[in-house]
């Protein structure tokens, strides 16, 4: 008895919520309703360091008030890891409640900033629309691209697609000659610097040619800037996109992010450097010679240039190819696992040792932008590599 009374109250409450999605998506928006953008700060994960976009809907008269966010997604979800290392993760727009979407941001002490968009009722119904129809479950989920597909940048198509030519950019305040490394560096130099390490690392030479200032949305400040600068054209008239800006929900507290010195990147490389440094100039003196030291940094070196090689041509990173890192992590570090030399591996040793001083000489000149912290690395690499062709020599 109790659980058909159980059974019938979970049947109600089903049918319940289905009715309610089905009201809220036939709904036709009053004139009063609310077209905005929300901008929310950034926060302490890696994945929130560059902050969030989102679209909020509301309507007094009908009695709704909904936030549709494109950057949801499930860790637990299938091949997700699988699916990130090769480019193509998937990501997905949900809808729900104002007061849930500002609960959670204030939770993890996130600011929100929203700007109410000069759009005509006819218009703010085709994004409602629009978005209604992209939620479905057949609509929602999209291949995330940090770059180029990204909840700021799947908010610019939204516009773009219901306004067209309507919406008129203005980019004067936004220089993207650094490309999209450089935009990416004041979220994260300071308060990430371990990110940095690791998007440094990833990012080939294609992320530090200067960029088109529309792609600089991908990041959400840059997005809510040039919204704020930007035009509409209502009907011949050329108008304020944005008509009303606020900050409706500040931190808690201000976010203070203290990394102390000693883990940071630099200074952990530079003492790996210097304790190498000593084991080398100790064997050098003694003609001594550290198996088990080579062994580990050629094979940390050859592992890690493979998968950055792996990334440049088997995945769907695009910004991930021509990465320059490959001249100091290498597949070629693979020849100096063997004591026993043959030509082959010789000119692969002369090769890798040219790289690398191309790399130690060339560091401030190569088109790319390297890490500072990779620096004492490539050239402890460097002093082994040549202590190590001194030492195994073919045989004559």
């Amino acid at each position: 008895m109790i659980f058909s009374k159980l059974y019938r109250y979970i049947s109600i409450l089903i049918i319940t919520l289905i009715f309610t999605t089905n009201s809220i998506s036939a709904q036709k928006l009053s004139e009063r309703s609310i077209v905005s953008i929300l901008t929310c700060s950034s926060g302490t994960e890696f994945y929130t360091a560059f902050g969030h976009t989102a679209i909020r809907v509301k309507d007094p008269i009908i009695g709704f008030d909904l936030v549709f966010n494109y950057g949801v997604f499930d860790f637990n979800a299938p091949n997700f890891y699988s699916n990130f290392i090769i480019g193509k993760p998937s990501y997905k727009l949900e809808r729900e409640s104002m007061r849930r979407f500002a609960d959670y941001y204030y939770y993890f002490n996130r600011s929100i900033y929203e700007q109410k968009l000069n759009l005509p009722q006819k218009k703010r119904q085709e994004v409602y629309d629009f978005l209604q129809n992209n939620v479905l479950p057949e609509n929602k989920s999209y291949e995330y691209d940090y770059f180029r597909n990204n909840c700021a940048t799947k908010v610019i198509d939204v516009f773009d697609i219901i306004l067209k030519d309507d919406l008129i950019y203005n980019y004067t305040d936004v220089n993207c000659d650094s490309g999209l490394r450089g935009l990416m560096k004041p979220y994260i130099n300071n308060q990430m610097p371990w990110v940095k390490f690791g998007a440094d690392l990833i990012l080939g030479w294609k992320s530090d040619i200067k960029a088109d200032p529309k792609q600089s949305t991908y990041l959400p400040e840059y997005l809510r800037d040039i919204y704020s600068n930007s035009q509409i054209d209502n009907d011949g008239k050329i108008e304020p996109f944005v008509y009303e800006a606020r900050l409706i929900q500040p931190r808690k507290h201000e976010l203070f992010i203290d990394i102390p010195f000693y883990i940071k990147p630099l200074f952990i490389t530079s003492l790996l450097a210097f304790i190498v440094l000593i084991i080398s100039y100790i064997g050098f003196r003694k003609s001594r010679y550290s198996n088990l030291l080579d062994k580990t940094l050629w094979s940390v070196n050859a592992i890690i240039g493979i998968a950055l090689l792996f990334t440049w041509l088997f995945t769907k990173h695009v910004y991930s190819v021509y990465n320059l890192n490959l001249l100091w992590l290498s597949p070629l570090a693979i020849a100096f696992l063997h004591k026993k030399v043959t030509r082959t591996r010789l000119i692969v040793r002369y090769t890798f040792i040219v790289t690398l001083t191309i790399t130690a000489l060339g560091w401030s000149i190569l088109p790319q932008d390297f890490n500072t912290a990779y620096y004492p690395l490539v050239i402890i690499f460097l002093i082994r590599a040549i202590k190590h062709v001194k030492m195994f020599k073919i045989k004559q």
